[in-house]
């Protein structure tokens, strides 16, 4: 569970602009913690945390199985429709608190492996090493959990289920006989209030003074009231639902002109025609959202018989239809093969499935009879190139810079073998190319290219400084050692180690949050490599590594 090269979160903030405000929306507090120190260590805790909110009398996985509850709910003409909003759950989970909750919960269970104390021990490392990077400074959250743990959620939710059963189920309760059909998804709430408005009003009283740590926002209503992404209204004596928008979304569909592959640009009014069919209740509802998303469609220029075909396979299908889940067949259960989209994936998924039969030709490997299915995840893309969460300070110079270079120290045995440059010559078209970075034989973290008399050039990497490195194909190519290929040039050449010349052609700087520095030069060696095309028989590296790409 340890992470090699950890990298350090920052703290960045998400607009809440679904929230009323004046001047500047309410910010969310976000920690990006990919990465961290206790990354793997949170996702271990929420493995075992999970099970037990999914026991939760009040728990809610998703839209779908909220609309499944409604269905069941006869009302009177007396009760009130009412959500509840716990703010700021994440920051104010107190730790003993959370760490009482969710121990009483892991005691629950019918195997406790690996133990409760032993989970519980590591909550409290994952809460008290939790640290974070904002601007320049660093700070330690000494209450709560930030928002992009693993195990938040999980913890958040258990806190409140402890809270639930302690004054909400428990006979001491005095509002208990007019609560029915509570429901929670994290920190939204909703339940059907069978008492009077003032007896409502009271309760949400109580909800407040009952724990020092969370505070309830309420909405009420006997008519309609919204929750998660639906909204929920009477209908005779039973409860219908519609989609809900917020007064402040936006037409935000994936452009049709986008980039994106074919395929999925086709699946999405397919998907979104569907969400339709599952949250209506009536087709008088289910009509008027879908000219409203065929609109939409419209107005992102999709095209018009995938928007027309996409409405029309989910007109003649009812609510209930679309409601039931399908069951995987476990004997078709495949490996899932994830690879980065491209526009030559289809060609790497034929590849795959024409030679799967060497695979099967394997007696120790008949697990995988059949292909495994691929699956395209996204690449990059513009806001992952461009957006950060962390800004750090560029050093302020008073001085007058060195320029972009290749120097000698002038204090060791190597700077005979390189010379004070800007540039250097690409070793097969004698392209002028500048040097990134200022780089002298002290320098660490360095891509270097060394030259033999013949023209024939060879690229490292190294994260020590330039000169040891030097050194080393120097002792190398004196003691012939078989082992590297520069040496072995050099044996067959007959190069004299004297006439070995090198030029460091970029520094690679170290991330400002840490993280795995020799990654970030693997990657760049390969660049270089390829670039300057000196694999063998052109060049004197004899291949180079594409897993840090991976």
């Amino acid at each position: 569970m340890t992470v090699d090269s950890p990298v350090i979160p920052v703290l960045y903030t998400l607009p809440k602009i679904h929230k009323a405000y004046t001047d500047v929306p309410p910010g969310r507090p976000i920690v990006a913690a990919i990465g961290s120190l206790t990354e793997n260590i949170s996702a271990f805790v929420d493995y075992f945390l999970q099970p037990l909110v999914t026991s939760l009398p009040s728990y809610v996985k998703d839209t779908v199985e909220c609309i499944k509850m409604l269905q069941t709910i006869e009302i009177s003409n007396d009760v009130f429709l009412v959500t509840m909003d716990i703010e700021s759950l994440y920051t104010n989970v107190p730790f003993i608190g959370g760490l009482q909750a969710a121990e009483h919960f892991l005691n629950l269970r019918s195997t406790c492996i690996p133990s409760t104390q032993c989970i519980v021990d590591l909550m409290e490392t994952v809460l008290k090493f939790n640290y974070f990077l904002f601007g320049s400074d660093f700070y330690l959250q000494i209450s709560g959990t930030s928002m992009g743990s693993k195990m938040a959620p999980s913890f958040a939710s258990l806190f409140c289920g402890y809270f639930e059963q302690e004054y909400i189920w428990k006979e001491h309760n005095p509002y208990l006989q007019y609560i029915t059909h509570w429901r929670r998804y994290i920190d939204d709430i909703f339940f059907v209030w069978r008492g009077t408005e003032n007896q409502l009003k009271l309760f949400h009283t109580y909800m407040n003074t009952s724990s020092p740590n969370l505070r309830f926002t309420m909405e009420f209503s006997t008519h309609q009231m919204s929750f998660l992404d639906i909204l929920i209204y009477r209908d005779g004596n039973k409860l219908g639902t519609t989609l809900y928008r917020k007064a402040t979304d936006r037409n935000s569909i994936l452009h049709g002109q986008s980039y994106h592959p074919v395929p999925l640009k086709k699946s999405l009014p397919i998907s979104q025609f569907s969400r339709i069919r599952r949250i209506c209740s009536s087709d008088e509802d289910f009509h008027t959202q879908s000219d409203d998303l065929e609109r939409r469609f419209r107005e992102r220029q999709y095209k018009l018989d995938w928007i027309s075909s996409a409405r029309r396979r989910f007109e003649g299908i009812s609510q209930a239809g679309c409601l039931q889940t399908s069951k995987k067949d476990p004997a078709e259960q495949r490996l899932n093969c994830i690879v980065q989209y491209s526009p030559l994936g289809h060609r790497f998924k034929s590849i795959l499935h024409k030679h799967w039969h060497i695979i099967n030709s394997d007696p120790t490997l008949t697990c995988f009879s059949l292909p495994p299915r691929v699956v395209f995840k996204r690449p990059p893309n513009l806001r992952n190139l461009l957006v950060r969460a962390h800004h750090p300070r560029q050093p302020e110079h008073f001085l007058r810079q060195i320029p972009q270079g290749n120097y000698r120290c002038g204090h060791c045995a190597q700077c005979n073998f390189t010379s004070k440059t800007k540039f250097f010559h690409h070793p097969l078209t004698g392209k002028k190319m500048y040097i990134k970075g200022v780089i002298t034989c002290n320098t660490n973290n360095v891509i270097y290219m060394l030259r033999c008399p013949c023209g024939l050039a060879y690229i490292g990497k190294t994260t020590r400084c330039l000169k040891t490195r030097i050194a080393e194909h120097r002792s190398n190519i004196r003691n012939q050692d078989d082992k590297s290929p520069v040496a072995i040039h050099f044996t067959k050449a007959a190069h004299n180690v004297s006439t070995l010349r090198y030029t460091g052609i970029e520094q690679v700087k170290p991330p400002s949050r840490g993280g795995d520095i020799n990654a970030l030069l693997l990657r760049r060696e390969a660049y270089w490599i390829y670039t300057l095309g000196t694999l063998s028989p052109r060049g004197m590296n004899e291949e180079f590594d594409l897993r840090p790409f991976l």
